[in-house]
């Protein structure tokens, strides 16, 4: 899939959501998130709180990044803040 676009629904809060990707070439991409719902200002972007993220490049040791709240544009690009 080349996108996490339609997992979250703008009138209902997720709870304990999981993104996954996985690419061409075989990296992990993950997202885990206490909550998320689509932002009431722009339906293109989830807005993520008490974020994880995980990527593991293929050979490459696991990258973790950690963050309160993130935007996650639905074309997969993540905007932590």
């Amino acid at each position: 899939s080349n996108s996490f676009g339609g997992l979250f629904s703008r009138k209902q809060k997720h709870y304990n959501a999981t993104l996954y990707k996985i690419d061409n070439e075989g990296n992990k991409f993950s997202l885990n998130a206490e909550t998320g719902e689509e932002s009431p200002e722009d339906p293109n972007i989830l807005i993520l709180n008490n974020v994880t993220g995980k990527i593991q490049l293929k050979d490459k040791s696991e990258i973790i990044i950690k963050s309160s709240s993130s935007a996650l544009f639905k074309n997969c690009d993540i905007k932590f803040l």
